[in-house]
């Protein structure tokens, strides 16, 4: 006899697993500790990340409050000379 028949005879396969019997898989650290998922996996491998996505918002605020601040000095010159602050004649 061969393997494989010995296979499909049954005489090598393992019994079939009582599902109900399973023990619960064990949950993994990252699951139950914050902190541990803090310390190891993101203050590691997401920091750059976290850390551009900050200076891209601080930068794009900058940029948006200096065009504000232009419109703003646009537009106060533009009374101040008694023009339209539209751009109308």
């Amino acid at each position: 006899m061969v393997l494989g028949e010995a296979y499909l005879k049954g005489i090598l396969r393992p019994p079939l697993a009582d599902v109900k019997a399973l023990p619960p898989n064990p949950p993994h650290p990252f699951q139950t500790d914050l902190l541990f998922y803090l310390r190891q996996r993101f203050f590691k491998h997401h920091t750059p990340l976290v850390f551009g996505f900050a200076v891209a918002i601080y930068a794009f605020t900058q940029v948006d409050s200096m065009m504000a601040a232009g419109k703003k000095k646009a537009y106060d010159e533009a009374i101040a000379e008694g023009r339209s602050p539209f751009g109308h004649h």
